[in-house]
């Protein structure tokens, strides 16, 4: 085994066993490349980039303003996430500010608006625009078998 500074994508995990079981894993049944030349000692693409994806609606009513419909483009460097509810970019320099505390969305705009455009192609690869959340309802039972995994519906 080795450690890789290369970012890479769980998504990336089912054409790797494709590809280390002897199989083809190109074509479009997956969206990432296999991790496979890597494991083998490949070069690493230092300008590589994941999408990440978050789709959030809490089971709790009074809870709903922390809903999260969220999508990003990660990089070794920057990370870029769009607030698909309403438009908003945030950017990060993961290198210079890894915990995220600082938005540079406005003070380096060239940077969010290349990442944006290459989210946006990212997504279109993946079946174009990310479904919009729905309200999910549960029945009697499946809330018992989820407080019998102790969550609560009513706790804070």
């Amino acid at each position: 085994g080795r450690r890789i500074g290369q970012i890479v994508s769980t998504v990336a995990i089912a054409p790797t066993l494709v590809e280390l079981a002897g199989l083809d894993s190109s074509g479009p049944a997956f969206h990432e490349a296999s991790l496979a030349p890597l494991m083998r000692g490949g070069a690493e693409d230092s300008d590589a980039t994941v999408l990440g994806q978050v789709d959030f609606i809490p089971i709790v009513p009074r809870e709903a303003k922390k809903a999260a419909h969220k999508n990003a483009l990660i990089g070794n460097r920057f990370k870029l996430i769009r607030d698909e509810d309403t438009g908003r970019l945030e950017l990060y320099d993961l290198r210079d500010d890894p915990k995220e505390t600082r938005d540079l969305a406005q003070s380096r705009g060239d940077v969010a608006q290349e990442l944006a455009a290459e989210l946006e192609k990212r997504l279109n690869v993946v079946g174009g625009e990310t479904p919009t959340p729905g309200e999910l309802t549960l029945t009697d039972e499946e809330i018992e078998k989820l407080r019998a995994l102790g969550y609560d519906g009513n706790a804070r």
